[in-house]
């Protein structure tokens, strides 16, 4: 359990970015008991909030009946404190639960993308040929003297279909690999997250705007805002642009 709250851990510090280039370099830790350590996780997080919310239920109806036996003497007491009384236990519990509520669902995207990028990494690993062709263009973008021209070669493969999940992960991976070293020059480190993250902005505008859209919604915490997007997603006219 551990190693798995450790790997957990580095994950969520590393951030969605990085994930790809974890996978890649370190795919037998991302095991089958490692997600189930994560859905463990989750339901324990759901059990915390019924329990929570079984609890503040208790507490109400105490509060109730206690309110019913106060003396006449009680109602000396000013509205206004107790409106304070109810208000204040209620914005924590308000707070409580919106936090509760963004790690529980932080948690089960992080499991799901993950599971997405592993599920990719271990497809494109069974096609040796695939793998070939994606070294080859990694190295053809290598070879470009700006990143200008590396730009251009990136729009180019798009348009050509040769920018592909073997490709991303293969530049993820040599990211990852400059990106931990202390022996490569922080130039080069630059350009090869120049390389990678452009991959991904390019290869993302390919995908249906259905998708672009989820993606954009998921990565929104406030939930007026997340509601205010679904409703320009689905109303007719100039698309929403992601």
């Amino acid at each position: 359990v551990a190693k798995y709250t450790d790997l957990l851990s580095e994950v969520q510090d590393a951030g969605p970015e990085m994930w790809e280039g974890m996978v890649t370099q370190r795919r037998p830790e991302f095991a089958t008991d490692f997600f189930q350590f994560i859905r463990y996780k989750l339901e324990a997080l759901v059990r915390e909030q019924a329990t929570v919310s079984a609890s503040r239920r208790n507490e109400s109806s105490k509060t109730s009946d206690a309110v019913g036996a106060q003396s006449v003497s009680d109602d000396l007491r000013t509205k206004e404190t107790q409106k304070q009384e109810i208000k204040n236990p209620r914005a924590r519990e308000v707070k409580t639960d919106a936090r509760q509520n963004k790690e529980r669902d932080d948690l089960a995207l992080l499991a799901s993308s993950l599971l997405t990028i592993c599920e990719a990494f271990d497809e494109v690993s069974k096609d040796t040929e695939t793998l070939e062709n994606a070294a080859e263009n990694f190295q053809t973008l290598l070879q470009v003297e700006t990143l200008e021209e590396m730009n251009q070669k990136i729009d180019e493969m798009s348009m050509n279909g040769k920018l592909d999940p073997a490709l991303i992960l293969t530049a993820a991976k040599a990211y990852m690999s400059v990106k931990e070293s202390p022996l490569v020059e922080e130039e080069v480190k630059d350009v090869m997250a120049h390389l990678y993250f452009k991959m991904k902005e390019t290869m993302g505008r390919q995908q249906p705007k259905e998708v672009r859209i989820l993606k954009y919604l998921l990565s929104i915490e406030d939930p007026q805002e997340i509601r205010k997007g679904l409703e320009e997603a689905i109303t007719p006219g100039p698309e929403l642009t992601v």
